[in-house]
């Protein structure tokens, strides 16, 4: 009997590079520390440096650059506004003056330099996520969480939670398909009164159908012996870190320190 295709791609490891081959732990670790270390970062020579080093790395592993681009685009897309509205309201030396009607807008220098700092610290976290979830499978980093002692609640609520995004889609979509069996036409605006009513009614539904189908897979799941451990562990057995692995995750932290250490000021001090 074949599988879905959800579950497949959920236990399906990837493979390519020697990103790819690295211990789940040691790319857990060692990103999440880079990501802790960057984000505090306020030179902007040393954000752009972690940014060069992620790309370098995305480049090692080969992922495909037009889904790593799409992903930031999004979030840039949504961040952009706060970026504008911090240059707004931050206080400093006046730098551009927008006057729409009545309304002047200031921008400051010093809004100007915190919202691109910000920026750049949030491309350094997204090019870091982007990387780990290119080269790890979702069910070997759930594994990885199990094995640095995660609780184990948390661990099966975002495992579960995550898994099951694709059920909850497709349940949308035969609603939306059933609607339209009925001769059902989208609203012209979300202003209209009539689309209210359809859309809280369809989120209405979704959420009952929803409650039903959890608790049929929850009583399921009970039946099969399900007890809040891993759902099938022996397909990633434990495995020893080895050197190549102690080496990649010592090199992605190192270049986060050395860019702290950049920042401080260590080399212009030996300098003396």
């Amino acid at each position: 009997m074949c599988k879905p295709a959800a579950e497949i791609e959920f236990w399906q490891r990837k493979e390519g590079s020697c990103l790819h081959r690295l211990d789940p732990r040691v790319k857990v670790v060692a990103l999440i520390g880079f990501v802790a270390l960057v984000t505090t970062l306020t030179s902007l020579f040393s954000l752009f440096l972690g940014i060069s080093f992620l790309i370098f790395l995305i480049s090692i592993a080969r992922l495909d650059t037009r889904k790593v681009i799409k992903r930031l685009s999004w979030t840039v897309a949504v961040s952009g506004p706060l970026v504008v509205l911090l240059s707004l309201v931050t206080p400093g030396t006046p730098w551009y003056k927008l006057q729409v009607g009545p309304l002047v807008f200031t921008f400051t220098l010093e809004g100007v330099r915190l919202a691109v700092v910000l920026l750049l610290r949030l491309l350094n976290a997204l090019l870091a996520l982007c990387l780990l979830t290119g080269t790890t499978s979702f069910s070997e980093l759930m594994l990885a969480f199990r094995r640095l002692y995660v609780p184990s609640l948390v661990v099966v609520l975002v495992e579960f939670t995550i898994r099951y995004a694709a059920v909850f889609v497709q349940e949308l979509r035969r609603m939306f398909l059933a609607r339209r069996a009925r001769g059902f036409r989208v609203g012209r605006s979300l202003l209209d009164r009539a689309t209210f009513l359809t859309l809280s009614q369809l989120v209405g539904a979704l959420l009952l159908r929803s409650l039903t189908r959890s608790e049929r897979i929850y009583f399921a799941m009970l039946a099969r012996g399900f007890n809040g451990s891993p759902v099938r562990p022996e397909v990633y057995p434990v495995a020893r870190l080895n050197k190549e692995d102690l080496l990649w995750g010592g090199l992605i932290l190192a270049w986060a320190l050395i860019l702290h250490l950049l920042e401080m000021g260590v080399w212009e001090w030996n300098k003396l």
